[in-house]
């Protein structure tokens, strides 16, 4: 039964991202009908991912984010605009598509733009099969996104430590993910979804670079190796979203230039609507957004125009503006600053942050050694990261950005491009400012190199390739297919293993079945069986989904076994001693779903709860964390003096009881009193599995003797 569902889920899957992309790409060619084929496609990426965001805050703001409501309103909304824009938007599809058959011409382009993908491309194929092991996803982004799913609805998730500052973050990035996972139930599509954005991000820095006056092979060789950045291939496929952060930017940019120069309402209402929604994304896109509002904003006075036209254009900003609001609104009305949990003190203006978190970014929590600026910047561009070779920085891509970016600056100077030219200088200041803050010092000393700080620095990388598309130097060719091989040799620890290797040949030959339906169904079509070929297509669709559905299963926790060890991972490994938790994961990944009580101690950092995996590989499983203090609130377990004198067994068991749990599960490190409460009551609790580390257990709750 498991494996119909999820073929049927994946039939749901692509019936849900098809009637997305059609519904955004009839309203870009409503818009920009007689524009290129890269700004219409932009624009389509744009709205599609305008539209995921904005139905995310509706259907979840109101608890009926599911896929039984969901698909009817995206059928509802293509219908709508196929009636009235429908047959200009397939005109103009054949078109575009028979325009990107020539957008490489040279043999050599196609080579380098082949580079660029190979990796990404692996990493596609191996994620198919894979489960997400990226340390963010699975402690936050991935766990917020099951829960959304879960539930229906943008619920938090009450708990200590950093789930006091990650339900504050933006929703934008994890409500996409939520959408991958809503029609299977599962993580099954989150690779191919970051694939998509990464897809993105390049159409956004190829569209730009043409804005900016490139021909169409330096604007694709910039493209490519901006997209061969390693902080961006290490995240394609890992469930983060610092490349939607940069894909929305670069998606942005070609509008406003467009907006500000001729005022085209149009390109206004894509260029705020694009940054409007990455501000949803991550708090450091806001600043993007109050940048284009004031460039836009200013070129409505400077033009001759009276108030009501400027009304008018004013009021296309607004959609924009509205649909980055919501995070924003509830951090203001719960926290008492709109970017909470982000402390935040410029020229003695000042908004209180998370205590926590603003420890942890200046290195309080986890201090690292000063390094001198030339160990930086080897470290951006050509050192390894993390104790095992992983480099998740620029890159060797990232100095040929750099050079490339340098001259396109004399290249822009001489055109008298200065508006173009200031907001992209402005944007790599707006973007590289928090990263060199003593605020955020933390992020220069330990995890400048560990954690990649170059994805901090998402929008700067896009406007320096945007810069470095313009680049007429004859050698750039020759840097680019350097810079591309090196940064494939950068990235090419992938981290597979030999499960991985076999997870991606099965996805293959998965996939392999799956396209030879699609093409029976397409031979068959064209003979007049139309409904043959509906039927073959849907089983060929389905088919492929459970095949996958089944040797993911199959490797879910090979694939966690392996993470411990460090043999395969996504971004960098999985911190070892958290990660061999899996027996508990795989303990209580069964048919059956659990309610469990979840609790972790204070480690370095408190990035240590691996809540997502406990959620089960169908997100069956209802997880909670139950507060031990007597009135129920909760305290953080890195300030353990709050909690004397609070503590009290009955008040926990009770909230125990009341939640039905019928498992607690302690992960490391296990400094936290639940530990000491179930070691002086073992006819209540019972070890039902220990983690590789000795130090996590998953505990049975025994409800049949009441007494206390």
């Amino acid at each position: 039964m498991t494996s119909v569902v999820a073929g049927a889920g994946f039939i749901a899957a692509v019936a849900l991202a098809l009637l997305v992309s059609w519904s955004a790409y009839q309203i870009a060619v409503a818009l920009f009908a007689r524009d290129p084929v890269s700004l219409r496609l932009c624009a389509a990426a744009a709205f599609a991912l305008a539209l995921l965001v904005g139905e995310f805050h509706v259907l979840a703001s109101v608890g009926v984010f599911s896929l039984a409501v969901a698909l009817p309103c995206s059928a509802i909304l293509t219908f709508f605009l196929s009636r009235r824009l429908g047959g200009r938007a397939r005109v103009a599809l054949l078109q575009d598509v028979a325009a990107l058959r020539e957008l490489l011409p040279h043999s050599s382009t196609r080579l380098i733009v082949t580079l660029a993908c190979l990796v990404p491309a692996l990493r596609l194929v191996r994620g198919l099969c894979a489960p997400p092991l990226g340390l963010d996803a699975l402690t936050y982004h991935l766990a917020r996104a099951g829960l959304w799913v879960q539930s229906g609805a943008s619920t938090p998730f009450p708990a200590p430590d950093a789930w006091g500052y990650y339900g504050y973050f933006p929703q934008g990035g994890d409500a996409f993910f939520a959408w991958a996972m809503l029609p299977t139930h599962s993580d099954m599509l989150v690779a191919p979804a970051g694939a998509l954005l990464w897809v993105a991000l390049a159409l956004g820095v190829y569209a730009t670079g043409r804005q900016l006056g490139a021909d169409k092979e330096r604007a694709v060789l910039a493209a490519a190796l901006c997209a061969a950045t390693p902080a961006f291939v290490a995240q394609t496929t890992s469930g983060h979203v610092d490349v939607m952060t940069a894909a929305l930017f670069g998606l942005g940019l070609p509008f406003l230039f467009r907006a500000a120069a001729s005022g085209r309402q149009a390109d206004t209402f894509v260029a705020v609507l694009a940054f409007g929604t990455n501000a949803t994304v991550k708090h450091t896109a806001l600043p993007l957004l109050v940048l284009a509002v004031v460039i836009l904003g200013a070129s409505l006075f400077r033009r001759r125009l009276d108030n009501s036209r400027r009304a008018r254009a004013a009021a296309l900003m607004v959609p924009g503006v509205v649909i980055a609001a919501p995070p924003y609104l509830r951090a203001w009305i719960e926290r008492g600053s709109p970017l909470y949990p982000i402390p935040v003190d410029v020229f003695g203006f000042t908004l209180s942050g998370n205590p926590q978190l603003a420890a942890m970014h200046r290195g309080d929590l986890r201090p690292g050694s000063p390094d001198s600026v030339w160990d930086l910047i080897g470290k951006l561009f050509v050192g390894a990261a993390g104790p095992d070779g992983v480099h998740l920085n620029l890159g060797v891509s990232g100095a040929c950005l750099l050079v490339m970016a340098l001259l396109g600056v004399v290249v822009l100077w001489r055109r008298r491009q200065h508006l173009p030219l200031a907001t992209l200088g402005a944007v790599i200041a707006v973007a590289l400012a928090p990263v060199l803050s003593n605020a955020n010092v933390g992020w220069r000393g330990g995890w400048w190199a560990g954690d990649g700080v170059a994805r901090l620095m998402a929008p700067a990388i896009v406007a320096s390739a945007a810069l470095a598309s313009v680049c007429r130097a004859r050698f750039a060719r020759r840097l680019i297919a350097a810079g591309l091989v090196v940064s494939i040799a950068q990235n090419w620890r992938l981290g597979f293993g030999a499960v991985g290797w076999l997870g991606g040949a099965l996805a293959v030959a998965c996939l392999a079945g799956g396209v030879a339906s699609q093409v029976g169904a397409s031979w068959i079509w064209r003979r007049g069986w139309r409904l043959a070929a509906a039927l073959l297509c849907l089983f060929g669709i389905g088919v492929t989904g459970s095949l996958l559905q089944q040797v993911r299963g199959r490797l879910r926790y090979a694939h966690y076994r392996a993470a411990v060890s460090g043999e395969v991972f996504e971004r960098r490994p999985l911190v070892r001693h958290y990660a061999a938790s899996w027996p508990i994961w795989e303990h209580l990944d069964g048919e059956s779903a659990h309610r469990i009580a979840l609790v972790a101690g204070w480690d370095t950092s408190g990035h240590n709860w691996y809540l997502y995996p406990l959620l089960g590989s169908r997100l069956q499983n209802q997880v909670r964390y139950v507060p031990v203090v007597d009135d129920g609130t909760i305290v953080d377990y890195w300030r353990p003096q709050d909690f004397e004198g609070k503590l009290d067994y009955d008040a926990w068991l009770g909230r125990l009881a009341e939640f039905g749990a019928d498992h607690l599960v302690i992960l490391a490190p296990a400094n936290v009193p639940e530990a000491a409460w179930v070691n002086q009551h073992p006819e209540r609790f019972t070890a039902a599995v220990t983690g590789g580390d000795a130090t996590s257990v998953a505990f049975e709750i025994n409800w049949r003797d009441q007494r206390r």
